[in-house]
C-alpha cells in the first residue's frame, strides 16, 4: 500500500493524493456495511459524499491542469 502512495505522491503531487487519502476512511465504511452489515447515520452518509466528490473534483482538476 505504501509504494502505490509513493507513486500516486510522484505522479500528482503531495496536495491531490493527501486529499484523495481522506476518502478511504469513508470507503472502508461503506465495504464494511456490505461485508458486515455495519450502518451509516444520513449526516456520515453526507460528509463521505461530499470528501468522495471533493476528491473527485481534485483529480478532474489536475488532470486538465496536467
Amino acid at each position: 500500500g505504501h509504494m502505490f502512495m509513493y507513486a500516486a505522491v510522484q505522479r500528482l503531487g503531495a496536495a491531490v493524493t493527501t486529499s484523495c487519502q481522506a476518502a478511504m476512511p469513508f470507503l472502508t465504511t461503506v465495504v464494511a456495511g456490505f461485508v458486515l452489515g455495519e450502518k451509516l447515520t444520513p449526516a456520515q452518509w453526507m460528509a463521505g459524499v461530499v470528501v468522495v466528490v471533493g476528491a473527485l473534483l481534485l483529480l478532474s482538476i489536475k488532470n486538465r491542469l496536467a
